[in-house]
């Protein structure tokens, strides 16, 4: 036969007790003897317009008119209370706000020597009302509530002054064991003292405190509360006593545990791993930014692994695995942490440890710990190890570039030979680790877009006027910002990707030349920088023509730069493209001119449209006389084989000064203006005239 189950029954198991009383639609308030408030729920608290915290230890004569509190303890419904009342009575209760609101008083229970329980309804807005419960069962739930959760009661000090059966089934203590103890007498070693500073600090002010706490049972077990600590204030509105609810949560506690270790350690080594690695290197970070300190990441790869699981299988395999990770673990656990972060890497943090003898020293220990065997069932194995070190910041200031340098170093170390270390040094890896991303990069960056054009205006020496403009490449790398044509272009050249760069920098000089025009700004010559490797293309005439066809530029508005040092490579052949140029009617200029071998013959063959002086000769006039001699005898050859003269990098008026008095046609440099990005240069073409500054 089916025996409809008791609320209590039912509700017994479930974890939130709390959470079903706050669900009843009738108000709920539990009481000491002496008349102030400790619990109520959520409906009370509707009721009566108040917050929990602000309801703690109110007393009647704050809750009800005046004559109907006294009525309540005249009666002596509260202390001499030994069972239900089963008439309703009519009140007046206060709210918050200090209005009146009607109360029907369904009951009023004594619980226990310490508790009394007061059901109520609003009748302001409800009829009279009749319970949806019965009296015992609301009895029997809160007597649920009771044999569920552990209740103690200390003094302001922390001695406990009652605890309840539940507290003491769970902390195995007996209650004579208990009362009178300090409440420390519970504690376990698993919280910080900031947190107990804090929760203290919340009640001491008569405030409610909520929390996950850790306890200690007599026999030295754990066990977890689900805490609420209550203070109780004297009429003086201070915390004179403490009450303290606890729901066992140590189950939950211990699955969280059992899930957040498979989700953060290893199996195997029972190590971090690397998304715990990650998380804890990303805080690293955080606290050194906030302390302005520094510390040290290490990563360690080991060799030989693949053999011996190949050689005597992958069981003992993972059992060297462990003895290594146990030796590592023990080497740097006074220092710092270790993480399995791959199958044969392993990372170590290394919180305020940063002056290079103490990272090699550390690290030497960790690479000598390999030039032993690893004894293993009747086996002795050898494994090698490479390790790379960086520093936070000075090798990257987050987490990508941090890591990326560290694996940089690790590369570095391999490539010493087994059994090595790589610190990664500011300056020295610094530079070879950007050549290294920049030749890694070229490829991707190109197919990204990353490169852009940048343009600094030749001014007419005589006038003042913008007549043309050198397009220079830059590349907006993601990590290391605008990098410079003198860094990227020999890489280009070395791996084969510089005839791609050309064209696509040709190809975006032209177009936005052409767009200028269409805007109706004057017209201005644009000059381009041609690699020798591209200018000895075989299509390259081809590619020039096709270009200027699909932008619509005329060739006239075109001028193509080639460095004196390329002329050396195939006079002929150099001089066949020039020719070829010309015929198309597209200008060409020789670049650094004067710094170079080339005979002066060259410019008689080659015919080219403008030689550029090289900066090296500028800087120095005024005042070397052998710079000012070799730049005047220069411009007067072009005069006389008719050649157009552009001086670069003129920085000041007294060398603008000198060129203008020895008859340089064109000058380039920052006395006018710098490289400059579109929107910028738009500006100086409409001003015509650009005045030196």
């Amino acid at each position: 036969m089916y025996n409809e189950p008791t609320l209590s029954e039912r509700f017994t198991k479930e974890v939130d007790l709390k959470g079903l009383i706050d669900q009843l639609t009738i108000g709920i308030c539990v009481f000491d003897v002496n008349g102030h408030s400790l619990y109520a729920n959520a409906h009370f608290q509707t009721m009566f317009g108040y917050t929990m915290e602000e309801l703690q230890f109110k007393h009647l004569y704050e809750l009800f008119v005046r004559e109907d509190a006294e009525l309540i303890l005249k009666e002596g419904m509260l202390k001499h209370t030994k069972q239900s009342f089963d008439h309703q009575h009519q009140m007046r209760g206060l709210r918050k706000d200090n209005s009146v609101v009607d109360i029907q008083i369904l009951s009023l229970t004594k619980q226990s020597d310490s508790k009394v329980i007061l059901e109520l309804i609003d009748t302001t807005r409800h009829k009279p009302y009749e319970s949806q419960f019965s009296q015992k069962e609301i009895e029997s739930l809160f007597q649920a509530l009771d044999d569920s959760t552990t209740v103690s009661i200390t003094d302001s000090k922390g001695i406990i002054l009652y605890v309840n059966d539940k507290f003491c089934e769970i902390s195995k203590f007996e209650k004579r064991d208990l009362i009178g103890q300090n409440h420390r007498i519970i504690k376990s070693s698993y919280h910080s003292e900031e947190l107990f500073q804090e929760m203290w600090s919340t009640i001491s002010t008569g405030k409610m405190w909520k929390g996950e706490v850790c306890n200690k049972c007599k026999d030295g077990t754990l066990w977890w509360g689900d805490a609420i600590i209550v203070p109780i204030l004297d009429k003086n509105r201070k915390s004179y006593q403490y009450i303290s609810i606890r729901s066992d949560i140590t189950k939950r506690k211990k699955t969280e545990s059992e899930i957040y270790k498979l989700a953060f350690y290893d199996q195997l080594t029972d190590l971090p791993n690397r998304k715990l690695f990650e998380n804890q290197l990303d805080q690293e970070i955080k606290l050194a930014r906030e302390w302005k300190t520094k510390f040290t990441l290490m990563i360690i790869e080991l060799h030989g692994l693949k053999h011996v699981n190949d050689s005597i299988g992958t069981a003992l395999g993972d059992k060297l695995l462990q003895e290594v990770s146990r030796c590592l673990n023990g080497l740097v656990q006074k220092k710092g942490r270790l993480f399995r972060i791959d199958g044969d890497e392993f990372a170590v943090i290394f919180p305020n440890l940063f002056e290079e003898q103490y990272i090699k020293a550390i690290a030497n220990e960790i690479i000598n710990l390999f030039k032993q065997s690893f004894c293993i069932d009747e086996y002795e194995l050898f494994l090698t190890a490479s390790a790379g070190l960086s520093i936070f910041p000075d090798s990257g200031e987050s987490t990508h570039p941090l890591m990326k340098k560290t694996y940089f170093a690790l590369q570095q170390s391999k490539g010493k030979g087994e059994s090595n270390y790589q610190l990664f040094l500011t300056k020295k890896s610094e530079r070879i680790y950007k050549q290294f991303i920049l030749k890694n990069g070229l490829q991707e960056a190109l197919e990204r877009k990353e490169f852009f054009l940048v343009y600094q205006p030749k001014i007419e020496t005589k006038t003042n006027k913008i007549i043309g403009a050198e397009a220079l490449m830059r590349w907006n790398h993601p990590e290391l910002g605008v990098v410079s044509p003198y860094e990227f272009i020999p890489l280009a050249e070395e791996d084969g990707f510089i005839t791609s760069l050309g064209e696509m920098g040709l190809l975006e000089a032209c177009r936005q030349n052409k767009q200028w025009q269409d805007q109706g700004f004057p017209p201005i010559r644009i000059s381009v920088n041609f690699s020798v490797i591209q200018f000895m293309q075989m299509d390259m005439i081809h590619k020039v023509e096709q270009i200027l066809k699909n932008t619509g530029l005329e060739p006239k508005w075109l001028e193509i730069e080639l460095t004196e040092s390329a002329l050396i490579k195939d006079e002929i052949m150099v001089s066949s493209r020039m020719e070829q140029l010309k015929e198309l009617g597209v200008s060409t200029a020789i670049d650094d001119f004067g710094t170079g071998y080339a005979s002066l013959s060259y410019l008689k063959n080659l015919k080219a449209n403008t030689i550029k002086i090289d900066k090296s000769f500028i800087k120095g006039l005024p005042h070397e006389s052998e710079s000012a001699l070799i730049v005047s005898m220069i411009i007067q050859l072009a005069k006389k084989l008719n050649i157009n003269t552009v001086a670069e990098g003129v920085e000041t008026l007294e060398q603008l000064n000198l060129l203008n008095h020895v008859n340089c046609d064109e000058i380039q440099g920052y006395l006018y203006s710098k490289p400059v990005d579109i929107k910028t240069f738009e500006s100086l073409l409409k001003q015509e005239v650009c005045l030196p500054k």
